[in-house]
């Protein structure tokens, strides 16, 4: 974890000292109060719901030695402990993990972004590395403007690697977090119809995508997917710079040939990479993984790995809870959890997953696709017709934007069932699911769909 002086920080974020003394000394940070270790950091963060500063006094209570804050209190009752003062402290935080990165001289930093598969790109990358160097990653979301900074703070002398996942929102967000990682490999996974409330258009989400590759370091190496024609103008832009393109069928890594043997816990696939074809095993179901791999393989080329270890590495990967997490449940239906988060790109990935399961049922449990600006309506309509071709048989949806999708469903042919919670979703999938038969839950995190998908898995117990 992150060690410094007071007087560092207020250097690094260009705050003042509003108590105590610049020689006063933290080992790590954090924004939660409920997780205060002794002798660290504790940033008050202004947020929507909760303003930091109200605990401030509870973190030092738990042990905390100072607090940055975005002005000035005065904690009598706390001596020996330091406070600075800071216009914004959620800039400040970014500041102080810049300035954190930028003292860890031989660190390797890898950053993925893109509209679908950062995460399982970064836990390929992460594994790959990791047989290499010390490696720390992104866990779980902390992917923006409070995550990427933990993640970054985490760091100490004996880390060689870093493996951080950006996720943006807005316009301008990107070079925050990209100025803060400052990575030496910069992987865009893909570019699609992804938070349209703030970016607005598809142009945008590529141009502030692609945001990241300019705060690369020195002779940095960009990792594009040729497959993608949305990341076609980042790729021309590169011309003349380091990049390594990835893709099926095309790309300097390249998928040649998708499914060697594919079975409900993984698939293998070669990959080919300087002349040769590599066969590895990957973890992940869907012909998305597969690109994945082959996005987390050129990395690991940027990195100068081996081969043979980039291989072994892809294969000891696992997914994440929450993202395409395949499992068999007592009743014998088959569930794919992929409640994490959901735009027209992942959702469209998914259910072409959920194709591969043959001639099995197949059911999409829904719900809304937030951050979709003047283009939801539309979206929503076209994961029926998508679900349609796909081969769902029957569609369960939750929230006010996915009975779109539940009335397109009916015009298309599909049964459609609506429900107005995640219980009685639950109970109506559960009563529906037959021995074989495979559902796929997703929707966007503010959804909550993972409340569903475990209400499934307790509800399939009791049948």
């Amino acid at each position: 974890m992150a060690r410094f002086s007071i007087g560092q920080l207020i250097k690094a974020v260009g705050g003042e000292l509003a108590e105590g003394s610049v020689d006063t000394v933290v080992n790590g940070v954090s924004t939660d109060s409920r997780r205060i270790t002794r002798g660290c950091l504790f940033v008050a963060i202004l947020g929507p719901r909760v303003d930091g500063h109200d605990f401030v006094r509870q973190a030092f209570t738990k042990g905390a030695s100072a607090a940055l804050v975005s002005h000035k209190l005065v904690v009598a009752s706390s001596p020996g402990k330091a406070m600075v003062a800071a216009p914004d402290t959620t800039r400040a935080l970014l500041d102080l993990a810049a300035w954190h990165r930028a003292e860890m001289k031989n660190l390797l930093v890898a950053a993925v972004t893109g509209s679908n598969g950062k995460t399982g790109v970064k836990d390929m990358v992460a594994a790959i590395l990791a047989k290499k160097y010390k490696t720390l990653k992104t866990e779980g979301n902390l992917n923006n403007q409070i995550g990427l900074p933990t993640t970054l703070l985490g760091l100490n002398t004996a880390h060689q690697a870093a493996v951080v996942e950006l996720g943006i929102n807005y316009i301008g967000e990107m070079d925050l977090l990209a100025a803060a990682a400052r990575p030496d490999i910069g992987v865009i996974t893909n570019i699609g119809p992804a938070h349209l409330e703030g970016l607005k258009t598809v142009d945008n989400v590529r141009k502030t995508k692609a945001r990241m590759l300019d705060f690369m370091t020195d002779n940095g190496t960009a990792i594009l997917n040729a497959s993608d024609p949305n990341s076609a103008p980042i790729i021309k832009a590169r011309k003349g710079q380091k990049t390594i393109t990835f893709g099926i069928c095309e790309g300097d890594v390249a998928v040649v040939e998708n499914v060697l043997a594919k079975t409900l816990t993984g698939r293998k696939i070669k990959i080919r990479w300087n002349g040769e074809v590599h066969v590895m095993k990957v973890r992940w179901i869907g012909k998305s993984a597969a690109i994945n791999a082959a996005a987390a393989f050129a990395v690991g080329v940027a990195a100068a790995a081996p081969p043979e270890m980039i291989v072994k590495a892809i294969g000891s990967a696992r997914p994440e809870r929450l993202r395409m997490a395949l499992e068999k449940l007592s009743g014998g239906a088959w569930l794919i959890d992929d409640s994490y988060n959901a735009n027209p790109a992942s959702v469209e990935a998914a259910l072409s997953t959920l194709s591969e399961f043959g001639e099995r049922r197949k059911f999409l449990i829904f719900g809304d696709m937030l951050e979709m600006g003047k283009a939801a309506e539309k979206a929503h309509a076209a994961v029926a017709r998508q679900a349609k071709a796909f081969g769902v048989e029957r569609i369960f949806t939750y929230g006010p934007l996915a009975a779109i999708t539940a009335m397109e469903a009916k015009k298309v042919g599909l049964v459609s069932v609506e429900r107005k919670s995640h219980e009685a979703l639950a109970r109506a999938v559960t009563s529906a699911l037959m021995p074989g038969d495979v559902a796929l839950v997703k929707g966007s995190r503010g959804m909550q769909m993972d409340k569903v998908a475990e209400l499934i898995r307790h509800g399939a117990k009791g049948k």
